[in-house]
């Protein structure tokens, strides 16, 4: 008989509740079944443009979480159709999959649930922002690709965007520029 698991120790992650708050977004606390997170989809809705999840990554941390090291909460939205799905810590969530590995269905996970709020910014704007904040943050070009689709289909002001993305305002205006050119 194996042992029964350990609970995952969260702790608030309060850059990214600024960074939620800063998107006139609304949030809870709540336990989450982990069976109820559509880890797959959130993982084709990165913010990392044609990046790979990181595998070590996510073994390490499942090995942290083993041991009792606090993690930052992750952050869910909740898609009809299709389930919640994780924003912001889709290593974590990952991770939180790999050290329960089916053990125990029922397993629930304290995470921020996206209660109210700009589905464009929740969706686009605020996984950027928060792998930026967390130090894996997106190449130039990346930043680039993200803010022009910003301002280009979501009507997002451009000079605010540049700023979220740490890029200068004439930068991103000739990105977006030459998008209207290729398209």
């Amino acid at each position: 008989m194996s042992e029964p698991l350990k609970a995952i120790k969260w702790v608030k992650d309060e850059s990214l509740e600024f960074l939620i708050k800063d998107g006139k977004c609304e949030f809870d606390v709540q336990d989450i079944r982990l069976n109820d997170i559509n880890l797959d989809e959130s993982k084709r809705q990165q913010s990392r443009l044609g990046r790979v999840l990181d595998q070590e990554r996510v073994l390490s941390i499942a090995i942290a979480m083993e041991e009792g090291v606090p993690m930052p909460m992750i952050c869910l939205y909740k898609l009809k159709g299709v389930g919640y799905i994780d924003i912001a810590g889709l290593h974590r969530g990952f991770g939180a999959k790999c050290y329960v590995n089916d053990r125990d269905n029922s397993y629930k996970i304290k995470a921020y649930v996206i209660t109210k709020g700009d589905p464009g910014y929740i969706q686009d704007e605020l996984p950027s922002l928060t792998n930026a904040a967390e130090g894996v943050g997106l190449t130039m070009e990346e930043r680039k690709v993200r803010a022009a689709e910003l301002v280009l289909s979501k009507g997002y002001n451009l000079v605010e965007v540049a700023k979220k993305y740490g890029l200068k305002a004439s930068t991103l205006e000739k990105h977006v520029r030459g998008t209207k050119i290729k398209e």
